[in-house]
């Protein structure tokens, strides 16, 4: 435990907090990590290593409740999947100690950089930018099953 801990966010806040980044999950198909931490530190004043915590929880619930609604319909990638995993861990594993010794300030500033990142790579999938310079992966095949 830290010893300047924040409280617990506000439950009236909360709610429609929850509701908006559920929403976006379903309808865009994003992740809701990105916005459910920025969303608990900056509008509910939860400590940004408390967000974190909690975020993840959050995740692991949407992410088991996406995978039950998705079994059956659509196929799974379980080789890749189980790679993305382990390497994530070994990420997750480093990530933490590096936290641990990181500034909150500093963790958030390093989060808003990535989220810009992201968010410009996002425009180039989106064909906001033209799509003859927008970079193209090699883990999304077409529909047609080309790559």
């Amino acid at each position: 435990m830290e010893a300047a801990e924040s409280p617990a966010p506000p439950r009236l806040l909360v709610l429609p907090l929850g509701v908006g980044v559920g929403l976006l999950t379903g309808v865009v198909g994003v992740g809701g990590g990105f916005l459910i931490v920025p969303a608990l530190t900056l509008l509910a004043r939860v400590h940004v290593k408390r967000a974190a915590s909690m975020s993840l929880w959050i995740i692991a619930a949407n992410s088991a409740a996406g995978l039950v609604g998705y079994l059956g319909h659509v196929p799974v990638a379980w080789g890749a999947a189980g790679l993305f995993l382990a390497v994530a861990v070994v990420g997750l594993v480093i990530g933490q100690r590096f936290a641990a010794r990181a500034q909150p300030q500093r963790l958030q500033r390093a989060f808003a950089v990535f989220l810009v990142i992201i968010g410009g790579f996002t425009l180039f999938k989106t064909q906001i930018i033209p799509t003859h310079i927008a970079p193209r992966t090699v883990f999304a095949p077409h529909a047609d099953g080309r790559k």
